[in-house]
Parts: structure tokens; sequence; C-alpha cells
């Protein structure tokens, strides 16, 4: 698998935050209506969620066999394209049913469990179709450059949060000055 994805994908995943986010910026493109709509209604925040999701486990979550086994078969064939192809393919065939969501409540509801029974039958056909939503491999790996460093620095800061948390748990006292 590191020969497809990076090392970083899932050793701190920020691979996976970076192409999160270049998928999200992809269906801003591609799905217009979608995004406007689930930004509209604050719902965004749910298919992040739901595309970090497909990603760390390789479409295995919340997926049927008829999408994951194509993902898998063409991952292997075509290289990380595949990912980007196969998320904004699934919302494509359920865009209508995304778009009846009109709070985070009925979408939390609606990528939890019913894009677990998402089927459809040429699903296959169009992973492999290479002209796709206009997908080009160079701009991706663009998009990835740009905000591979902004997702870099996120998780740093995590991470040093998480340090001082932890020294504040061990007994020693938080030099943090909040604001209330």
């Amino acid at each position: 698998m590191e020969t497809i994805l990076p090392v970083e994908y899932y050793s701190e995943l920020s691979g996976v935050m970076v192409d999160s986010a270049v998928i999200l910026d992809n269906i801003k493109a591609s799905l217009t209506n979608l995004y406007v709509h689930l930004k509209k209604h604050k719902i965004d925040i749910c298919l992040n969620n739901v595309i970090f999701k497909w990603l760390v486990t390789l479409f295995f979550e919340n997926t049927d066999e008829s999408i994951y086994t194509p993902v898998m078969d063409s991952l292997l064939l075509y290289g990380d394209m595949t990912l980007y192809k196969a998320s904004i393919l699934i919302l494509y065939f359920e865009e209508k049913e995304i778009m009846k969501c009109d709070n985070l409540c009925d979408a939390s509801i609606f990528f939890d469990q019913n894009l677990r029974d998402f089927k459809h039958k040429k699903f296959s056909n169009y992973l492999l179709s290479k002209d796709i939503f206009n997908l080009n491999i160079d701009d991706i790996n663009k998009l990835r450059a740009k905000k591979f460093p902004k997702i870099k620095e996120n998780i740093k800061q995590i991470n040093e949060f998480e340090s001082k948390k932890k020294k504040n748990e061990s007994g020693t006292t938080c030099n943090i000055d909040w604001p209330y």
C-alpha cells in the first residue's frame, strides 16, 4: 500500500486530512449545488467526517461490498486517483437524497446509515472511466502541495496542545491565560 499512498498517509494521518480537504474542493467544483447546500445548512462537517472515514478505511467503512471491492481493485490498478473518484461518485449518485438533509442530525443519520446500503449497478464502470468529473492528477497534486503545510501546522499545534494538557494532568500548573 505504501507504494500507492504516501507514508504519512496513515502514520500521522496528514495525508488523509490533505486528501479530505482536496476532495471537498473537488466537490465544490464538481457538485456545486450539493456543496452550497451543505454549507448553507452547516452540515459540511458531516461530509468531511464521512470522507475521512472512507479514506482511513479505504471505503470499507459505511459502504457496501459492491462499492469497496471495485474501489480496492481500482486503487491497486490505477492508484490514489481512485479515492477522489469514488468519493465524488458516491455523492453524485446520492446527491438528491443528500439535498433532503437540512440539519446536522438528518445528515449524520444519512451518512452513517443510508450510505451503508448504497449500491449502484454502474459504479464500477464510472469508477474506471478516465474523464469523470474532469479530475486531473496534476491539479490534485498541486492542491495537495498547497494544503499540506497548513495541515502539518495544524497537527503540530494539536500535538503541542495535547502535550501541555498531559503536563497539566500530571500535576503541573497550566500557564495558559484563558480569556474568561
